[in-house]
């Protein structure tokens, strides 16, 4: 512990549930203090900044479930270099893959993973040899495996400061910490407070005996290396050789920059908050959280998932064009391509954030708040568009005035961009959906009524009453909605229930030449029934899949990890016919027997298509 730096006051946390464990062992890692954002949930990152609390389970309940596979391949990167370099192994596909197998275990190790691991491996390597070529890195560097910053506190207790990646040290006290990224080094800006804490652990820290469990505390090597000297954060791309330096300085400056930037960021460890989200699937605490909403069949599928599984209505989407691209992804956790952004895309991703703006205000939109041809508007500045983003969105938002949905009424709720996220205990599945847009109004006797809007473009807006029927089934956001209203979940506020009573759901098609609005009321039990029918079907094929089968077409050219898909390395070899069809039906199909026109269904390839590694594309 360094006394030039005044240890920071870690917010006191009291669990709102019986715990066994020790409150005064605290474990902050630098990315716990990443800057917030709707995703990231306090009380999960301050339950995870104390390893050895945990709640009191009920004898009766059922064990926990974890998936046959291993997941997050760059930890077994990271592991696998590890088990190497401490090892003086030179690495092979073999040896790889057995250090990759023993890090997974008792899990196994997917193909594609394990495909993943060795690239990864490999391309650290090469990075390692580029860097002490060009003198970057020290020749006398050794990698150190644990390197942890350890403040002890009163009454036994102990803060421990320490960062995910590799730490190299040289003799002359130079240290580096590797940041892990699969490309791109340094396109991801970090907070002042992540890399305070790394720089500081670098400056400060001591090298630390492997521990037991994670639970278990630190504790310093008799062995220690040289003090210091400087200090130095270096992101590298595991896949693409990319390296980028976000910290260089002595340490004296490290210890300044933790001292700045460090105890303003621990107000998010103070557990007072609840973001349910994806990870609620792989929380400790799931069953204890007050801020996740319980309701059981609210997905209506048959039996119940092996293990407690996320899904979001996207992943849908994704499943929908190919089961083993969800897997490889959602599942797997592997690193993903950049998907060429088309001309479609690019303009739903403007509509959408346009709208998100200009509904953000709470106020309908006005003539006034639009683009023209070569004019990006108030709004488009706001948003930093040119000239060619306002001619490509500017006739399908012009069709959008006459369709708002703001009344400006009074006691009138606006809110753009809402995740809303429930689990299942049925199912065993916490669902995720991402509205456009919700508005509250009041009804009739005082209770709320409700409106979500969901936005989509296309160049087709007429549409007959059969094909507003189909919609239902090919847009699950729309049928997730309608269910989790028709169930009572407030979207606004998912704590207590609410009256679907009068409520709806809408999707607005956006075409150049004109929109069309189709309103699904929850009063409607057909409408409601068929949302019903469209959500589970889609989420019951899902949920006992356990082979992921592959659907090879024209989509696989721009899958984001068809680097690591068996199939598309055969139909590179052209061992396999793509597109039987020849017309891409084979990718299109959805599994249902609704059907649309070419024109809707080339929304939905386009849709499809699209989808990157946001987890709410739009």
């Amino acid at each position: 512990m360094s006394e030039l730096v005044p240890a920071p006051t870690v917010p006191e946390w009291q669990p709102l549930w019986p715990f066994t464990g020790d409150l005064g062992h605290v474990r902050i890692l630098a990315s716990r203090l990443a800057d917030p954002s709707w995703f990231v949930c306090p009380a999960q990152q301050t339950k995870k900044s104390r390893p050895e609390v945990y709640p009191v389970r009920d004898r009766s309940s059922r064990n926990v479930e974890l998936p046959p596979f291993a997941a997050v391949p760059i930890g077994l990167v990271r592991n696998v270099i590890i088990d190497h370099v401490t090892q003086s192994l030179t690495p092979t596909p073999e040896s790889i893959e057995q250090a990759a197998m023993r890090a997974a275990a008792p899990r196994e190790l997917a193909a594609g993973s394990a495909l993943a691991v060795q690239s990864a491996v490999n391309g650290y390597r090469e990075l390692l040899r580029q860097l002490r070529s060009e003198g970057s890195l020290g020749v006398d560097a050794v990698l150190v495996a644990g390197l942890a910053l350890i403040e002890p506190q009163v009454d036994d207790g102990v803060v421990e400061w320490s960062a995910w990646g590799i730490n190299w040290i040289g003799r002359d006290g130079v240290r580096e910490f590797h940041v892990l990224t699969w490309r791109n080094a340094g396109r991801r800006p970090k907070s002042a407070a992540q890399l305070a804490v790394m720089a500081r652990t670098l400056a400060d820290g001591v090298v630390v005996e492997p521990t037991t469990s994670f639970s278990s505390r630190h504790v310093a090597a008799a062995f220690q290396p040289p003090v210091a000297t400087r200090v130095r954060i270096r992101e590298v791309g595991l896949l693409d050789g990319s390296s980028a330096v976000l910290f260089d300085a002595e340490p004296t400056q490290a210890r300044a920059a933790f001292e700045q930037a460090v105890p303003a960021a621990l107000a998010l460890l103070n557990g007072e908050a609840f973001v349910p989200g994806k990870n609620c699937a792989t929380c400790v605490i799931r069953a204890e959280c007050p801020g996740l909403p319980r309701v059981a069949g609210v997905l209506g599928v048959a039996g119940r998932a092996p293990y407690v599984r996320a899904l979001s209505t996207s992943d849908l989407w994704q499943y929908s064009v190919c089961p083993q691209r969800l897997h490889l992804t959602a599942d797997l956790g592997l690193p993903q391509e950049p998907v060429p952004e088309f001309e479609g895309m690019r303009r739903g991703k403007l509509v959408h954030s346009w709208l998100e703006a200009a509904h953000a205000r709470g106020i309908t939109c006005a003539a006034s708040d639009l683009p023209q041809r070569g004019e990006p508007g108030p709004i488009g500045e706001q948003l930093a568009w040119s000239s060619a983003d306002a001619d490509l969105v500017a006739d399908f938002l012009g069709h959008h005035l006459d369709n708002c949905p703001i009344t400006q009424e009074p006691d009138e709720l606006v809110r753009p961009e809402i995740a809303i996220t429930v689990h299942d205990t049925d199912a065993d599945v916490v669902f995720s959906t991402r509205p456009d847009l919700v508005i509250q109004r009041t009804g009739p006797g005082g209770k709320p009524r409700f409106v979500v809007r969901e936005t989509k473009t296309l160049n087709l807006h007429r549409l007959s009453a059969d094909v507003e029927s189909a919609l239902i089934f090919h847009f699950p956001q729309v049928a997730a909605a309608l269910c989790l209203l028709a169930a009572g979940v407030n979207p606004l506020n998912t704590v207590g229930t609410i009256d679907p009573a009068g409520s709806s759901v809408e999707l607005e098609l956006l075409g150049n030449d004109g929109a069309t609005v189709v309103s699904y009321s929850l009063d409607d039990p057909d409408v409601v029934l068929a949302a019903r029918v469209a959500l589970a079907e889609q989420i019951d094929h899902w949920i006992h899949d356990d082979q992921h089968q592959p659907r090879p077409g024209r989509q696989c050219d721009s899958c984001p990890v068809r680097s690591w898909c068996p199939v598309t390395v055969f139909a590179d070899q052209g061992l396999v016919n793509n597109d039987s069809a020849g017309d891409g039906s084979d990718w299109a199909a959805l599994g249902t027997e609704q059907e649309l026109p070419r024109d809707v269904l080339a929304l939905i390839e386009a849709d499809a298509s699209a989808l990157g590694d946001e987890e709410f594309p739009f």
